[in-house]
């Protein structure tokens, strides 16, 4: 039986999710506000404390066989991303796969043309797989298996190779067709792809609408409080960055974060990828407000 959200019977109109809270409203009291679903993510203490296992309860437009199709994915994707570090694992899925169900549901109210020629499958099932082969972490597995390998004297196994997006869509019963559709948009979702070879994604934007949707929601999940979260996180799990200073997981801002709202591709990515934008540079300036302390002793 698949672990489903419970938060199925909640209505969608409960909660505003494009717009933050605005500062007078914030809480400061010491005491922590209630926990309103113990079975979700979140921050007080009756919060789980393990990562977030949930698959989806909805997304707008999947419904029936596809429903079903999408969870027997799901599984799979969140049993193989179990390895990840908290940065990219199964709960980065699930906000970039909240994500993508309000800036799609957003530009279907929008009555924007291109978005009505979407498969919502195809973005759901984008989404939740455009981390399953991710360099930053299948070169570190790789690099393990070698050594391991090495100290037993072994040889190398064709697994180091294998295509796991389509393994994972095809023992799911997904078509052929369908298959490479979504392996194409998983892996054409990231930043530094993008940048390698822009003219190729510009081609598959074009191509393939569903990709749009997949980027924004990503890049959302990059930004905000989220995002700062996430890039503490990863430098923090991440050798390569363990022994810089935590300044690094701020520096990122000028590296990467600050050419993302520019780069969205809908209204709604674009609107809150700004927000999220805004967010940092509060952040920022308050995080350099006190790292100027040191000018006192240093």
């Amino acid at each position: 039986m698949l672990a489903q959200s419970s938060r199925a019977e909640e209505p969608i109109s409960s909660v505003t999710f494009l717009n933050p809270p605005a500062p007078s409203t914030t809480n400061y009291s010491t005491t922590p506000p209630p926990c309103l679903n113990p079975n979700l993510p979140g921050s007080t203490l009756q919060h789980p404390k393990k990562p977030s296992t949930l698959l989806f309860a909805r997304f707008t437009g999947v419904t029936g066989a596809n429903k079903e199709l999408a969870d027997r994915v799901c599984e799979k994707a969140r049993d193989h991303m179990s390895k990840y570090d908290n940065s990219h694992n199964w709960e980065h899925i699930q906000h970039v796969v909240a994500n993508a169900d309000l800036i799609y549901s957003k530009e279907l109210e929008r009555e924007t043309e291109w978005v009505k020629q979407c498969d919502p499958l195809i973005i759901l099932l984008g989404c939740v797989l455009h981390d399953v082969d991710d360099h930053k972490y299948d070169e570190k597995e790789e690099k393990k298996k070698q050594q391991q390998q090495q100290e037993q004297n072994l040889k190398t196994t064709s697994e180091e190779d294998k295509n796991w997006i389509m393994h994972y869509l095809l023992t799911s019963a997904v078509p052929l067709p369908l298959a490479t559709t979504i392996d194409t948009i998983a892996r054409a979702v990231s930043f530094s792809t993008q940048r390698a070879d822009p003219t190729h994604i510009s081609t598959l934007l074009a191509t393939y609408p569903e990709l749009r949707i997949v980027q924004d929601a990503d890049r959302v999940e990059t930004l905000g409080a989220r995002g700062q979260g996430r890039c503490f996180a990863y430098h923090g799990a991440n050798k390569d960055f363990q022994m810089d200073s935590i300044q690094r997981a701020v520096q990122h801002h000028w590296e990467k974060l600050c050419l993302l709202p520019g780069m969205m591709n809908t209204a709604t990515g674009r609107e809150m990828g700004e927000d999220g934008w805004r967010w940092m540079c509060e952040f920022r300036e308050r995080w350099d407000w006190e790292t100027r302390r040191l000018g006192r002793v240093c």
